[in-house]
Parts: structure tokens; sequence; C-alpha cells
């Protein structure tokens, strides 16, 4: 029939009978010259093979093997589609917002999550069993996400639907961005296998733009010059060395790492009674993986230099709150309005609701990473 669209599945058989351990283990101790590969598993058998030639494999085993010793039973039959694979962008609007559920010392800290507030809609379109979510980096849990949004990718388990249309998807956006204003999806749609590798290529190398409003304490107020002098500084090649910060040792190996600074734009805010002058906001581009908070107020001397001490004249600075304006990663792949839409998001001012309050979020919600 011509509307009948195929839908390659995949079949999963496990057969067990009481010697195959045993058996497995003697072919695999045979065929590998590190003493059994890794073991009876799918990677210790991929890894015996991996270098063995035809020749070497009929010198160890016997071909076709013997028969089995005993009865074999199938144990597990399973009939399942391809992975399903919807990629976009999302804009997180909320300061207390973690990425993924955030689970701490085993007990669930906020209501939600950018992975949940966007997945269960999609999942429930494509008649899929779960979905995994994976992104092009992540924000902490304090940091807004703005301008395009950040890539991400949801890996669909075994969905009932051969695929989804164009108006699908379109329809799926609506209803995810109506459904709660803290997250905004752009850009959805389903994306294939290569695509998914591009996204995976692309997290190292990509640029991301940050809006920052800082305070300085100690030293004489921010000048002209002052800003005039850091935008020099990053033009001509401004390289930090970042120790591994206090906040993420817990989960990261210690290690120095250089990440450069792009382009640093200081802008001094009008003064007022409280801050005389020393509230600035601060835009910056950086390498992927550039700690922006630390280098800012210099992580107890652990990044270097820090913004403090390129300004010098013993001034020190603290960050009040930060925004990413910019993930510069062109994934997925979309044409027509992408651009116009982009620019029409980044017209908006990302410290609007700075300027009112700028230690609000702050004494609520310490600052966490994730």
């Amino acid at each position: 029939r011509g509307d009948v669209e195929t839908i390659p599945l995949q079949l999963a058989l496990e057969f067990r009978y009481a010697d195959d351990a045993s058996e497995s283990d003697d072919c695999l101790r045979r065929l590998s010259s590190g003493g059994g590969g890794g073991g009876s598993t799918r990677h210790g058998a991929a890894s015996a093979l991996a270098s063995v030639s035809a020749e070497a494999f009929k010198a160890a085993l016997p071909c076709p093997p013997a028969p089995a010793s005993g009865p074999v039973k199938l144990i597990v039959a399973e009939v399942s589609k391809e992975l399903m694979f919807v990629g976009g962008r999302y804009r997180k609007l909320c300061r207390r917002l973690p990425q993924t559920p955030w689970i701490l010392d085993g007990e669930r800290r906020m209501d939600t999550s950018v992975e949940e507030l966007i997945s269960p809609a999609i999942v429930r379109l494509a008649k899929a069993d779960s979905a995994s979510f994976a992104s092009a980096g992540r924000e902490d849990v304090d940091v807004r996400m703005l301008g395009r949004g950040r890539p991400f990718l949801l890996r669909l388990l075994n969905p009932r639907v051969a695929r989804l249309t164009a108006a699908e998807t379109a329809a799926l956006q609506a209803e995810i961005n109506a459904a709660d204003d803290r997250v905004q999806v752009s850009h959805l749609c389903q994306v294939n296998r290569a695509h998914c590798e591009a996204l995976r290529a692309g997290e190292s190398e990509k640029v991301k733009c940050y809006s920052a409003l800082c305070r300085c304490t100690g030293g004489p107020p921010i000048t002209a010059e002052d800003a005039g002098k850091l935008s020099g500084l990053a033009a001509s090649g401004l390289v930090l060395e970042q120790s591994t910060p206090v906040r993420v040792l817990h989960r990261r190996t210690v290690a120095v790492r250089k990440r450069r600074i792009l382009s640093l734009n200081l802008e001094p805010l009008p003064p007022d009674a409280a801050d005389a002058g020393r509230l600035f906001r601060l835009r910056l581009r950086t390498e992927a993986g550039a700690y922006v908070k630390e280098f800012v107020h210099g992580d107890l001397g652990r990044t270097r230099p820090s913004l403090g001490e390129l300004l010098g004249e013993g001034r020190q600075c603290d960050l009040l709150l930060l925004d990413v304006v910019d993930v510069e990663l062109d994934w997925p792949h979309v044409g027509g309005d992408a651009a116009a839409e982009s620019k029409a998001d980044l017209k908006a001012d990302p410290d609007a609701d700075l300027k009112a309050d700028p230690d609000a979020d702050l004494k609520v919600d310490p600052v966490v990473d994730l």
C-alpha cells in the first residue's frame, strides 16, 4: 500500500545454557593477548576480536563450534524500534532552575528542571518508552540562558512512530512554550545520528557569550580608560590559567586549564548613592570551558589573571548575576527565519531585571554549580 511507511526494527534475543559463561571466557582467553579481553561482556568480546585475523580465529577455535552440551533456553526476546533523535535549542528564563534533576545527598532540590519541562511532551508524541537528555554544555542553576538558546538533544528509546513531521514539531514546540514560562524552546526538529555527532564534536569548539552584573570593591571606581584597557587586552590575546574551581573540586579532576577570553567589554553603570559608581556590566566571549565566575572574583587566586588583577590599583570584583547570551554553535542546522529569530531575542536587554534589584536572586539562592 502506498500509504504505509516501513519502520526498521531491532530484534534482541538472549539465549542461555549451563556452560555458556565458562565457554565464553575460554574463547576470549584464546583470542585475547590481554588474558581475557575484559571478560564475557560485549565490550570484552569487541576488544578481543578487534585485531584478530580470520586465520588466528580458526587456529584458536573450532569452526564450526561444537554443539551445546545441554539444552539451550531463550531467556529474552525484545523487539524495538531504532532510536529517534529530536534536537533544538532551549532558553532558560529563570534563576532557580537546574538543567537536569538536582539530587543532592539523596534529596531532591527544586521542583523541576529544564529536562523535565521539555522531555515529557516529546516522549508522548513519539510514543517512546523514555528519553535521555544531552546538551552543548550546561549553565549553573542561577544563570539564565538567553539569546538563541542552548543546543539540546533527546534520544528517544523505542518510539512507536516512524517520524515527526514539521507540523507536529511546530505544534509540539508551541505546547512546550505555553506550558511553563521558565523554559522556551526553538528550532525543534527531528535529527539523525550524523547531527548528533556534530553536536558532540562542537562541544569543545563552541564559543560562549556572557553578560554579567559585577561590583568593584577596593581601589578607585571604574573609568572609561579602564574599559578601553580591558578591551585592548582581550583583542591582543588574553589567556587564563584556571585551577579547578573550589566549587567543583568534589567532582572535577584537579588540573590547571588554559582558556582564552576572545573579547571583553566593560560598561560602568550610572552611579547611585548605594554603590557610588562601582556597578558595571561585563560582556565577554570565551572559549568553551572557561569559568567566568572565577575569572571575575579570582577564586582565592586559583584563576590568574582575574578581572581585579587586570583592572589593578587594588581593585577586587564580585559577580552578582550572570547570563549566557549566546552559544555560537550552528546546531541544529535550520534555515528560514532562524537568524531573524535569534536577532529578535538578542534585542531584549539581558540585564533588565538586574537593574531593579541586583541582589534579589542571590538572597534566596546561593551560587551553585551543577
